[in-house]
């Protein structure tokens, strides 16, 4: 499988667009399935929790996504922290978050966590080896999701040459084809 950011970026456009059936301009609610067996809708969240206080409201966030039996994925487009820290402990902590889920959880790396890192603010690392550590903990497994029930991905890691590229993923679900793209 080769991997193309355009046609992948467009095909995430139309998947947004197409998973959520409408009519009357209206998503149906979970009694409403009927509208068609193969409907599902999933959390989509980026940017992060950031701070403490959010921190705090991502665990009701938490709980409100698992309490949904019409959420059958949760899809975080990046960018897991703020300015500030970039050391070990936090990727670990947010890892440790995410993994509340009960649901498969789809991670995309964010600038944040990786490119910004030089900063004297967040602590001046390098930011390669930020983005080495994050694909250690994050993708140990290159070949599922994170989250309380993983599902099977295809990684572009899988592709002679591309092993480095753990988090360019595409997976399947009810028929619509996702991927996951790493663009800062």
């Amino acid at each position: 499988m080769k991997f193309c950011a355009i046609p992948m970026l467009a095909a995430a456009a139309l998947v947004t667009i197409q998973c959520s059936p409408l009519r009357d301009g209206i998503v149906p609610a979970a009694a409403d399935r009927r509208i068609s067996p193969d409907a599902f809708s999933f959390a989509l969240m980026g940017d992060m929790p950031y701070s403490d206080r959010q921190i705090e409201l991502f665990g009701k966030l938490i709980k409100e996504v698992n309490a949904d039996p019409t959420v059958d994925l949760v899809l975080h487009t990046g960018d897991i922290k703020g300015s500030g820290r970039c050391d070990d402990r936090l990727y670990r902590d947010r890892f440790d978050l995410y993994q509340k889920f009960d649901k498969p959880f789809i991670y995309t790396i964010g600038d944040n966590e990786w490119a910004d890192c030089h900063r004297e603010d967040n602590g001046r690392y390098d930011p390669l080896e930020r983005l080495a550590f994050l694909r250690t903990v994050f993708f140990a497994d290159p070949t599922q999701s994170i989250g309380g029930q993983p599902i099977p991905v295809r990684s572009q890691s899988a592709i002679p040459g591309y092993e480095t590229f753990v988090e360019h993923a595409v997976f399947r679900h009810k028929g619509i084809v996702f991927g996951t793209v790493h663009v800062v």
